[in-house]
């Protein structure tokens, strides 16, 4: 077993400050066979783990700075001394956890650790396990605290984990001072001139400024938090097979938006020459969901006065410079945000050379195929534009206000998470193997959805978490 180690309080980026003080919740199933000597290995692998990044055993604490109207939040060492039993909370359950070969029971929320919601007012943990240990197999749940956490350092712990459970390989050193310089080298990324962008609009103040009165809650913006969720799978050929139409129609679409009115491409003006299959996964589930918000009139299509506001989590670790290591795991999520009308990427009209010879199917399918083409183009380019000058302007925006200011997720009635890049299927826990499946907590409600994590082969599904069932029986 590893030695805890004490750190120094770690003071938190303007990136983490953005971030409600909720904790993301996840549950990984394996298939084991000697359960009591995996349990012993899991255990002797948080302890290590602790060793090498002691801060994941610390808390999270709101406090006020000299100087400064506003609170700030930092990571603290515990009150007490933390061990690996302390994080890693073992519970034992006389039966079998899985239905067949494949398929695992279904989960509660007594199966992983904490709640949804940290009190911003008080210590809160940064990270716990909870290991349920059943005949035939473990599930093990996670709780991060999202201030200190993003998903992509979700993915990086857990894989850590995974090699610290195996006692034959070396693991990688996770350096505690790196987390702490990165942090402070977001804190100064700050513009150098003015950006000309403004912020504001995706931003809301957070009030109080300091603890509430003894008694009284805290002022914090709610969010809604669905429990229940339903999980889609779409085969990766089709999606491939989407992403290629989409592609060769872009040279017909950049022609057309030349010959129509300008406007309609103000998220941008550059010229877009590829998609990803995130841009056109995104893009087909707005649509889709478009649909089933908004009844469509066969005369006049999709209401013209109605808007959405598409939202969607970018990994700036890559896209700014000095680059971020892939390792680190603060926040470094910015999240892409703009306007729709609903309508405005429908072509209505339909020209007679277009329908002479033509099956009504097919031309339906174009019309449909160029809605999905034209906003994935919009995605394309505002991911584009998520730059180093973009990403200094959000920091410098957040920093320079006098109020705490968290990301409207309100205002966003689409809103993408993807954790398609996480290596959680390829992590092997030693005895535990590799995890055979994955269930996430806490989906935000209404017009949410969360892209899982890929599973093992080059051909393996896009598997999506919609987090509210209300559209999904269209």
């Amino acid at each position: 077993m590893g030695e805890q180690i004490k750190f120094e309080p770690i003071q938190l980026s303007p990136l983490d400050q953005a971030i409600p003080p909720v904790y993301v919740r996840l549950l990984l199933c394996f298939s084991v066979v000697n359960v009591d000597r995996a349990i012993s290995q899991l255990l002797a692998g948080v302890s290590s783990l602790l060793s090498a990044l002691p801060s994941l055993s610390g808390d999270v604490v709101r406090y006020t700075a000299p100087g400064k109207t506003k609170w700030l939040y930092q990571l603290c060492p515990p009150t007490h001394q933390v061990k690996a039993t302390d994080v890693l909370l073992v519970k034992h359950h006389q039966m079998r956890c899985m239905v067949d070969e494949e398929r695992f029971e279904p989960s509660s929320a007594s199966h992983i650790p904490l709640s949804p919601f940290a009190d911003p007012t008080r210590p809160a943990p940064v990270f716990r396990v909870q290991a349920n240990a059943y005949l035939d197999g473990i599930t093990l749940g996670f709780a991060f605290h999202h201030i200190a956490v993003d998903a992509t350092g979700m993915g990086v712990i857990i894989s850590e984990l995974a090699r610290y459970c195996r006692s034959s390989v070396t693991p990688r050193v996770l350096c505690p001072d790196y987390e702490r310089a990165t942090r402070q080298l977001i804190s100064n990324a700050r513009v150098t001139k003015c950006s000309g962008l403004d912020h504001s609009d995706d931003y809301i103040s957070c009030q109080p400024i300091s603890p509430p009165a003894k008694g009284s809650k805290d002022a914090s913006p709610s969010i809604e938090i669905s429990t229940e969720a339903r999980k889609f799978v779409f085969p990766a050929a089709r999606l491939e097979a989407l992403k290629n139409a989409c592609i060769e129609m872009l040279p017909t679409l950049a022609k057309q938006q030349r010959q129509q009115n300008p406007c309609l491409d103000k998220p941008a003006h550059t010229r877009v020459s590829w998609l990803s299959t995130n841009d056109v996964f995104v893009a087909l589930l707005w649509v889709c969901l478009t649909r089933c918000r908004y009844q469509e009139d066969q005369n006049s299509g999709l209401p013209s006065d109605e808007h959405t506001r598409i939202c969607m989590g970018v990994n700036m670790r890559r896209r700014i410079q000095p680059p971020l290591s892939s390792d680190y795991h603060g926040n470094a999520i910015i999240c892409l945000s703009f306007k729709l009308n609903v309508n405005l990427f429908r072509p209505i009209q339909v020209t007679t050379e277009s329908i002479e010879g033509a099956d009504s199917k097919d031309i339906e399918h174009n019309k449909w195929l160029a809605t999905i083409c034209r906003v994935a183009c919009n995605i394309r380019r505002g991911v584009n534009g998520m730059d180093d000058s973009y990403f200094r302007s959000i920091v410098s925006f957040l920093e320079d206000s006098s109020d705490c200011l968290l990301f409207h997720y309100a205002r966003c009635d689409f809103c993408v998470t993807s954790w398609r890049h996480l290596g959680v299927y390829h992590a092997d826990f030693g005895e535990m193997g590799r995890p055979k499946d994955l269930e996430v907590f806490d989906v935000p409600g209404d017009g949410s959805f969360c892209i899982m994590p890929q599973r093992h082969g080059a051909a393996a599904p896009w598997e999506r978490l919609l987090g509210n069932d209300i559209y999904t029986d269209h």
